[in-house]
């Protein structure tokens, strides 16, 4: 990878140099010797700096120079950079400047805020009493004698600490709105000394600025201060006065008594087991998905081994070979389905706009002969046809070709590469041919729906009509049952009609046997049939079917075969729904019957006993 290193050359003169180079790293965290490969860079493109020793440094996340002089810092450096930039800052050397420039340069190195940086300094009078203590300039020497982990774990803990005891801990910084890197006690190596030091210290001068009293001292506490470095204590004083002292009085929390913190304590313990016990929990969920998931991580490297032991110019060439035998071999039906997704099927990361500038590769013909023979055998076992190919002679070619002459990388590559993008074709092409088998049932099923509700409409009327002739002279009320009974078998017998018939009507010709619809669409339509009340079209459809967009005429629509086996198979449910309501008629006309009789037989018992009691009387 390359990166882009932006670098500002400040003179003596006090005025800046700015270029651009790029330094070629071979992979993220490799920088062995690239310092040095930097420094060399550096005095090429700036000619103040041929045959001049000068000092590189970069500006870390608190806005301060950190000096870079060999791989780990430049190392350091690229760890917080962004968008891929380096900013390094370069100043000549002391030795290799005048009095004067030295002076200019490094008078004081005292910095004013939001003024950091080699190429505006103040004067000596203006940087005040610490403005001549050494050459790199206090606050720098300061910050120097304190590694950089234990300066930002420092301050991630003050704002910790601020957070937990102020009410105002978010608003009183003067620089909330740095970045601050979180780093642990165990990434920066600080002693607990260093925690219990700061934590006091931070307490105190909080108290201080609040003008409150800061309290006793513990006793341990000068045995604590003894074992922090001077330079770590004094920086934290000064850090702590620059970044927090000017600012807005800070406010405590309201301290709990000792009941209340008794309880908040058993519920954080409570808590924190209850978090213990979900993460561990979900660390063991976690494990099993990672290890379940462990194929897919296989695969994916087996796949880039097979794909990176070809050249991409002989993966180029191949596609385009295979693109054209199929447009020359394979038959129109089979060609349709793959021809229209070569190109946009493909999954591997090189496009196909650079199929047609690939160039072919060397020793073509072999390549060529051994992929137009195992393109025959693959379609031919796909069920394709392929024309003007001999399936077993291409086999047997195929076992005479050596591995000198077409390498097993390239075979494999290719059988890997046709099983993958081709089978998915071809089941594309699969899925396409059901959606639209699926939208030719809906589309049959509608059209009979609406015929046989019509037809039986038809026959409806004209068996009420027949049954009134017939009984013209017949009471009303025997006519009314008897059409009860005679209506349904009516309908039963036209229905019994058409189960009977070979064709589709009765003076048609008989429906060959292969022409009837698909097993498939056969039992989906029992389905809805048994179902259905021969009256409401569209019944057993899904809700987005049109049954108003159907074209009416039925006889173009439905093939003979498919509309044959539908009304067959409706008559078939039908005559067997109509017996079971003619039983169900017949056991309650039974039921009126036995009841009549019951009734006239009491009664000719009460008159036969009323005729006896008067011949008794007599």
């Amino acid at each position: 990878m390359d990166l882009v290193v932006k670098a500002f050359l400040f003179k003596s003169d006090n005025s800046t140099e700015v270029r651009r180079l790029h330094l070629s790293l071979s992979r993220p965290g490799e920088v062995s010797g690239k310092f040095r490969q930097l420094h060399s860079q550096l005095a090429a493109i700036f000619p103040d700096l041929k045959e001049k020793s000068f000092i590189v440094s970069w500006k870390d996340s608190d806005g301060d120079y950190v000096l870079m002089s060999s791989d780990e810092e430049l190392l350091e450096a690229l760890s917080e950079i962004e968008n891929k930039q380096l900013k390094v800052y370069i100043t000549e050397s002391p030795a290799e400047l005048g009095d004067d420039a030295t002076a200019a340069l490094f008078p004081a190195r005292a910095v004013k805020r939001k003024t950091r940086g080699p190429w505006m300094r103040v004067s000596e009078e203006e940087a005040g009493e610490h403005s001549v203590q050494d050459e790199k300039g206090w606050k720098t020497s300061l910050r120097d004698l304190v590694p950089t982990m234990h300066r930002r774990w420092a301050k991630g803990h003050i704002r910790q600490w601020r957070q937990k005891h102020l009410a105002n801990g978010t608003t009183t910084g003067s620089s909330d709105g740095e970045k601050v890197v979180k780093v642990t006690a165990e990434e920066a190596n600080v002693p607990p000394t260093y925690v219990k030091y700061l934590d006091t210290q931070v307490f105190r001068l909080h108290k201080v600025w609040a003008q409150e009293k800061p309290g006793k001292i513990e006793a341990d506490f000068e045995e604590v201060k003894a074992a922090v470095p001077q330079a770590f204590q004094n920086w934290c004083r000064w850090y702590l006065k620059k970044t927090f002292g000017p600012n807005r009085t800070p406010r405590f929390r309201a301290e709990k008594n000792k009941a209340e913190l008794k309880v908040n304590e058993a519920q954080g313990n409570d808590s924190k087991e209850k978090k213990k016990a979900k993460d561990s929990t979900g660390k063991k969920e976690a494990k099993a998905e990672q290890e379940s998931n462990a194929w897919k991580k296989e695969w994916k490297a087996m796949r880039k081994q097979i794909r990176d032991a070809v050249s991409p110019n002989d993966r180029e060439w191949t596609k385009k070979f295979i693109k054209q035998w199929r447009l020359e071999n394979l038959a129109e039906a089979d060609k349709s389905g793959y021809i229209s997704k070569s190109s946009s099927s493909s999954s591997d990361s090189e496009g196909e706009s650079k199929a047609d500038t690939a160039k072919p590769k060397d020793g073509q013909e072999n390549y060529a002969r051994w992929l137009g023979l195992y393109l025959t055998q693959w379609h031919s076992n796909q069920k394709d046809v392929v024309l003007n190919q001999n399936t077993k002679e291409a086999s047997d070619e195929l076992k005479q070709i050596k591995d000198i002459e077409v390498p097993p990388s390239y075979r494999k590559w290719v059988k890997f590469y046709i099983s993958r993008v081709l089978s998915k074709e071809k089941k594309d092409k699969q899925k396409e041919a059901e959606v639209l088998a699926r939208r030719q049932y809906y589309r049959w099923m509608v059209l009979f729906q609406k015929k046989w509700a019509a037809n039986l409409n038809d026959v409806t009327s004209a068996s009420s009509g027949d049954e009134a002739e017939t009984h013209e002279a017949s009471q009303k009320q025997e006519t009314s049952e008897l059409n009860d009974v005679k209506k349904p078998r009516t309908i039963i017998e036209r229905l019994q009609g058409i189960i009977d018939s070979d064709g589709e009507y009765e003076n048609e010709m008989p429906v060959p046997p292969h022409s009837k619809p698909p097993s498939e669409f056969r039992h989906w339509a029992l389905e809805i049939f048994r179902s259905w009340d021969c009256v409401t079209v569209g019944h057993g459809l899904p809700a987005e079917v049109s049954t108003t967009s159907v074209d009416e005429d039925v006889e173009r629509e439905l093939p003979p075969g498919v509309l044959n086996w539908m009304r067959k198979a409706m008559a078939r449910i039908q005559v067997k729904r109509l017996r079971a309501e003619l039983r169900e008629a017949r056991k309650q006309k039974e039921g009126k019957e036995n009841a009549g009789a019951d009734g006239d037989k009491k009664n000719s018992s009460q008159e036969g006993s009323k005729t006896s009691k008067h011949a008794h009387q007599e």
